[in-house]
């Protein structure tokens, strides 16, 4: 049995083109970043954690040993803080790129169609040529898109061993066991 396929003119041929390049930019709204940014908590938990520095109400060694920790303490919560909005601003920028580049698209899709529909029938190259240029403006979007993204992904993983390498602090010297 042999299944013959329906022909598809040029505009159509775009049209399922554009749809699929739409896809690659997801569904719904884009994360806005805010999700991940506790900087207002961190900074908050620094300033606690510094005001229990001993001070000059605690002296001696042991006092000394608590108020370096605790100063460590203080400088990775306010790392941490620096880290989060980081990564909320690279979320941030890829939420924006996505969001232009559904904009984009659905410019060029409305310049395709329109152009296209104002072609008095038996100009088939005349359709060409407008879903030729819009397939070209379709191929720039997603690859400005693309290497921004790739850009911004860097960029995290860059922020996620920073986060790694936090965890790896020291806060005391170790006792001998």
């Amino acid at each position: 049995m042999s299944r013959t396929l329906d022909a598809v003119g040029p505009l159509e041929g775009f049209l399922a083109t554009w749809s699929r390049a739409l896809r690659t930019f997801g569904q719904g709204d884009p994360a806005t970043g805010a999700q991940f940014d506790g900087g207002a908590v961190l900074r908050r938990l620094k300033t606690e954690v510094e005001s229990a520095d001993p001070g000059k109400h605690w002296t001696g060694g042991a006092a000394r040993a608590y108020g370096t920790v605790n100063a460590e303490h203080a400088q990775v919560f306010g790392k941490l803080a620096d880290l989060d909005a980081r990564l909320a601003a690279e979320i941030a920028k890829s939420a924006q790129i996505v969001t232009a580049g559904r904009a984009e698209l659905g410019e060029v899709r409305d310049w395709v169609v329109s152009a296209a529909s104002s072609v008095p029938d038996g100009q088939d190259g005349q359709v060409m040529l407008i879903v030729s240029k819009g397939l070209g403006q379709l191929r720039a979007i997603l690859s400005r898109a693309n290497a921004e993204l790739n850009a911004i992904g860097a960029q995290i993983q860059q922020i996620g061993a920073e986060y790694a390498g936090l965890s790896k602090q020291k806060f005391a010297p170790q006792r001998p066991r």
